[in-house]
C-alpha cells in the first residue's frame, strides 16, 4: 500500500505512535488471561467510554487490560476488575482515583496524560510501577501516601 504525501497531514503522528506501543505490548503480553480493550486509536469522534459494549464475560479474570485513549471520565465501573495486575489508563480525562482503592492486585499502573491532581486512590494498591507523568500534579505533597 503506497500513500501519498498529502494523505500524510491527515495522521496524527503521536497517535500512530500510541498504536505501535499498544499493539507491541499487546503482542507481548497474550495469554488466556489477558485482554486488549483498546480500540484502534486511529479514529476520532468516539462516544464516551462505555465498558458495556466490550462485551467481556467475566472482567474479575483479567490480569492486563489497556484502556488508554478512550476518552473515560469516571473509573466507576472498575470495580468488577478484581484480579487485575496491570492497568494502563493513559490518554484519557480522569481527575480522580478514588476508585482504584479496592483493586488489592494491581502492581503496575499507568495514568499518565490525565488531569489528575490529587492521588487519592493509591495508598492501598500494592504498585511496584506507577506513572504519573502529563497531569495536573501541582505538589509533590500527595505523593506522601505511597
Amino acid at each position: 500500500m503506497e500513500i501519498q504525501a498529502n494523505e500524510l497531514d491527515r495522521f496524527d503522528l503521536g497517535s500512530i505512535k500510541i498504536i505501535l506501543v499498544n499493539y507491541f505490548k499487546y503482542c507481548l503480553s497474550r495469554s488466556s488471561l489477558y485482554y486488549e480493550l483498546n480500540e484502534n486509536l486511529m479514529f476520532e469522534g468516539r462516544d464516551e467510554f462505555d465498558i458495556k459494549k466490550l462485551n467481556i464475560e467475566d472482567p474479575s479474570i483479567l490480569q492486563y487490560a489497556n484502556l488508554s485513549n478512550l476518552k473515560i471520565k469516571s473509573l466507576t465501573f472498575i470495580n468488577t476488575f478484581k484480579n487485575i495486575e496491570v492497568l494502563v489508563l493513559s490518554y484519557n480525562s480522569l481527575t480522580s482515583l478514588e476508585e482504584l482503592e479496592n483493586l488489592t492486585s494491581v502492581k503496575k499502573l499507568d495514568v499518565s496524560h490525565n488531569k489528575i491532581a490529587s492521588l487519592s486512590g493509591l495508598s492501598s494498591l500494592p504498585l511496584e510501577h506507577l506513572d504519573l507523568s502529563h497531569n495536573a500534579l501541582t505538589s509533590h505533597d500527595s505523593l506522601i501516601i505511597l
